[in-house]
């Protein structure tokens, strides 16, 4: 606006009150400063008035989540609220239960006449695809499905677990074990690929008594059954266990220290989440620290945008956004 009235000569109001069709200017202006819009490459087909922002939206995750999942997507949740708020919109949070024999239903947020929808975790590509044929602007959150166009924001899965595989191997560990969850979440899987990428890179084995993938469980316990198997197995040469989530790393610690070895005197654990607890374990972990607060702001940004696109039918292209992890160093990892 302070552009096109500088161009014109005329109050920033002026072209404000022009650009939002107000009575106050004369036709002859309002012309003027939309022929001025498109001359400096300005789209005005984008402009939201006042009476058009804010409503409801929707924020659904499932209801077979376990705790450490609603944790760790409720910190999502926190982000999108606060963006939310600074522009006039509400959010409905709901869980929803969706089982490959359910029938399909719309989240009971819906009733609200929510304007977009954020989709927080794992669901099926089913329903999914039902969900995005509502017509409401939807955004994925650590979540994607690569055959769909959709919006969707993930962290930086695939180069975390790179990075945290290649610390290890710059710390001498060669012998490294691999707990891993569903291959089917995209997420676990770009992680396992990580892992995988960094060791062909430095040449080292991939050794199948090393690696338990595919856990169905992501709680604690489910990493410290596969640690114990592996270890169970009397590895000749273990170095380090890469884990792709904390709550693996938790009882992968737990199960090294129960059978009469130290962390990481004797192997070196390194996890991915950097959840709070994380800091407090003896010795504390070693993680990938995930921004959730941001995924949950930067997918509330994106459906913002798509809703106040919507406003004159001309929705932007899919995008997926991803953002950075950052490993954080503590005490699980040693030198060998």
């Amino acid at each position: 606006m302070k552009d096109v009235a500088r161009r014109l000569n005329v109050s920033v109001s002026s072209v404000s009150v022009a650009l939002n069709r107000k009575p106050g200017v004369t036709g002859a202006l309002r012309d003027e400063v939309l022929r001025t819009c498109h001359q400096l490459g300005y789209n005005t087909r984008r402009i939201v008035t006042k009476s058009q922002r804010g409503g409801n939206v929707g924020f659904i995750m499932s209801k077979n989540m376990p705790l450490k999942s609603e944790v760790y997507f409720t910190q999502m949740l926190m982000g999108a609220e606060t963006f939310a708020e600074e522009r006039q919109f509400h959010l409905l949070m709901n869980t929803v239960s969706v089982g490959n024999d359910d029938p399909f239903q719309l989240p009971r947020c819906f009733s609200k006449q929510i304007k977009g929808l954020l989709i927080a975790g794992y669901f099926p590509a089913k329903y999914v695809e039902f969900l995005q044929g509502q017509g409401v602007p939807m955004v994925l959150l650590e979540y994607d499905i690569p055959s769909m166009p959709l919006n969707a924001v993930m962290c930086d899965n695939y180069y975390g677990a790179f990075s945290a595989v290649r610390h290890l191997i710059d710390r001498g560990h060669r012998s490294i074990a691999l707990i891993s969850g569903m291959k089917d979440r995209i997420s676990e899987f770009l992680r396992v690929q990580g892992f995988v990428s960094a060791m062909r890179e430095a040449q080292l084995p991939i050794e199948s008594e090393l690696t338990v993938e595919d856990l169905k469980s992501p709680e604690i316990g489910a990493g410290y059954k596969a640690t114990l198997g592996i270890l169970r197995r009397h590895p000749p040469r273990l170095d380090a266990f890469f884990c792709i989530t904390d709550n693996y790393a938790t009882g992968c610690m737990r199960a090294i220290q129960e059978s009469g070895l130290k962390v990481p005197d004797d192997i070196s654990v390194i996890g991915f989440d950097d959840m709070e607890w994380v800091s407090h374990l003896t010795p504390p972990l070693t993680s990938l620290h995930v921004p959730r607060e941001v995924i949950g702001e930067a997918g509330m940004m994106r459906l913002i945008e798509l809703v106040e696109a919507g406003v004159e039918q001309e929705p932007p292209m899919p995008m997926r956004v991803v953002l950075p992890v950052r490993l954080i160093e503590r005490g699980s990892v040693a030198s060998r």
